[in-house]
């Protein structure tokens, strides 16, 4: 009888494809072994981690769903006689197909009774797939849940404008000339962002027009004078000289009134002159610093040449213009002097954009990168200005823009770049009462934030509070993980840690909406998908712990 059960064991282990040196035990899982105590003969292979290690009988309470008869509760009738160290009678010979990964970890005396909890505790073989869990508080409905419309933070936005004689130029194929294009594409871009009351606009050109006027420029090149062709913007000398305001100053309060003014002045200003571009931005210095501005200040510089109009620079040079050779020092480039005004500009704490207007000003890539570098980045020391990194992935820093299409692109890309995302909450503002005379909890850790979409019936979209932006994902499954927020000073901070803050709210005072939300309040083609954010006090926000 021996002997038979050798050969039925040997029959039924070549079947199985895996042989085993003590008994015939041997289930089949789902094709998989689970690395159960080599001692034992038992070698459970259902995904169990059972570690056997005495010599009762399994009688595990595996709750899996088992396909088979026995529902992996190991209690069929062994018949061998294992010769193994721990003498064990299992003689399994059921064929399991468990699908399940039990987290059994069995220490006791072989009654295995571990219970599958679905989830994965393997660290090597979890990947990333686990998915997030989200706190959502349950009596929303219960809590003083106060309104509140979030003062959207504005910056403000000078457009200094190149007006030179050759943005009177048509580009190839096309019938409008390239001060034409500019001012489409300015108009719009100022008329989409003043009436959402996001930017402060105010416009200067060079050369200044009250004397390099649009009639002059039109006069034949003998009847010109340098001095008129090369003023600088509001015919700026130096800070110990005055000069004139800007064509359209900063408002106090943003309205289309400043759109309609802009609108006027590049319907009229027309083009005349050269470049002095240098001169030009050490004015923009000069009259921002005049200013008591509290908001953020930026500047964008359009031009569609390379910069000119230094009389202090010698012959021979190599010329601002292509195809011409420099015959005065005003015809010199003037690369360096450009770059260092732009930088103390922006070290002065007014970051400048440059968009490079048509095909020609290509041919300055070099110094047109220099001037853009250098009017978004900061040294330790006064630099080396001809001297800056590669460009990035784009091929340069400055924004360049042929045509009409990719103009408004590099329009809408500075403005919105510009932009902040970072909302201040004033707290003081907040009643302390709501409603039937209700508490309203100020905390940290009870506040809601929603974007608006368009239109007075569109729903609100509610953010999910996150311990860092890196957890938004706007392709995600779950609409919970794509528009994220945090609050800016405590980003990194765990959610444990921020209701332990209770009602000391010193600590957040900026809501910061994660990249994908702060898209949605951006313009792009033309087009936003929220026309704001509000936030409401007294409740928990949907929150999502990794």
């Amino acid at each position: 009888m021996f002997m038979n059960f050798k050969l039925i064991c040997l029959l039924f282990a070549l079947a199985m494809f895996s042989v085993v040196s003590t008994g015939c035990s041997t289930e089949a899982d789902n094709g998989q072994t689970d690395g159960s105590d080599a001692s034992d003969s038992d070698a459970d292979t259902d995904g169990d981690g059972d570690s056997d290690t005495d010599s009762d009988a399994d009688t595990d309470a595996d709750t899996d769903s088992d396909t088979d008869t026995d529902s992996d509760s190991d209690t069929d009738a062994d018949t061998d006689t294992d010769t193994d160290t721990d003498s064990d009678t299992d003689t399994d010979t059921d064929t399991d197909t468990d699908t399940d990964s039990d987290t059994d970890s069995d220490t006791d005396s072989d009654a295995d009774t571990g219970e599958d909890t679905g989830a994965c505790t393997d660290s090597e073989n979890c990947g990333d797939d686990t998915e997030p869990e989200f706190i959502v508080d349950t009596d929303v409905d219960e809590c003083v849940d106060f309104p509140w419309t979030v003062e959207t933070k504005p910056i403000n936005l000078l457009v200094l404008l190149d007006r030179s004689k050759s943005m009177d130029k048509y580009p190839e194929d096309d019938e409008e000339k390239y001060a034409d294009v500019v001012q489409q594409a300015i108009d719009s871009i100022v008329q989409q962002h003043t009436a959402s009351e996001i930017i402060n606009f105010a416009l200067n050109v060079f050369p200044s027009p009250e004397q390099c006027t649009a009639e002059y420029g039109d006069l034949p090149a003998a009847q010109h004078d340098s001095i008129t062709d090369c003023q600088p913007a509001s015919e700026f000398v130096d800070a110990e000289t005055d000069y004139l305001p800007p064509i359209v100053p900063f408002a106090e309060t943003i309205s289309m009134d400043t759109y309609a003014l802009i609108s006027d002045a590049l319907d009229t200003v027309g083009a005349c002159g050269g470049t002095p571009m240098a001169k030009s931005l050490e004015w923009a210095k000069v009259y921002l610093e005049s200013l008591d501005l509290e908001d953020d200040t930026y500047i964008i510089l359009a031009t569609d040449g390379a910069p000119g109009c230094n009389f202090d620079l010698t012959l021979p040079c190599e010329s601002m213009a292509v195809g011409l050779d420099a015959v005065a020092p005003e015809m010199c480039l003037d690369d360096e002097a450009t770059a260092k005004a732009v930088y103390e500009l922006g070290a002065a704490g007014f970051p400048t954009f440059v968009i490079g207007v048509g095909e020609t000003v290509a041919s300055f890539a070099d110094t047109m990168n220099a001037i853009a570098y250098w009017g978004t980045h900061d040294a330790e020391e006064e630099p080396d200005y001809l001297n800056i990194p590669d460009p990035p992935d784009s091929g340069n820093w400055y924004y360049p823009a042929a045509d009409a299409s990719t103009l408004n692109t590099a329009l809408e890309e500075i403005t919105n770049s510009a932009i902040s995302c970072v909302y201040d909450v004033d707290w003081e503002s907040i009643p302390e009462r709501f409603g039937d005379n209700q508490l309203i909890v100020k905390s940290c850790a009870q506040t809601r934030i929603f974007g608006l979409p368009p239109g007075e019936d569109a729903e609100k979209v509610e953010l999910t509070w996150m311990k860092d932006c890196a957890t938004e994902n706007p392709d995600a499954d779950d609409p919970r993980l794509q528009f994220g927020w945090t609050w800016a000073e405590l980003e990194g901070e765990d959610w444990a840690a921020i209701k332990e803050r209770g009602d000391d709210v010193s600590g957040c005072v900026g809501v910061k909406l994660c990249n994908n939300a702060c898209a949605q309040l951006q313009t792009h083609d033309g087009v936003k998908e929220w026309d704001g954010v509000s936030a409401s006090f007294g409740c928990q926000p949907l929150v999502v712990v990794e």
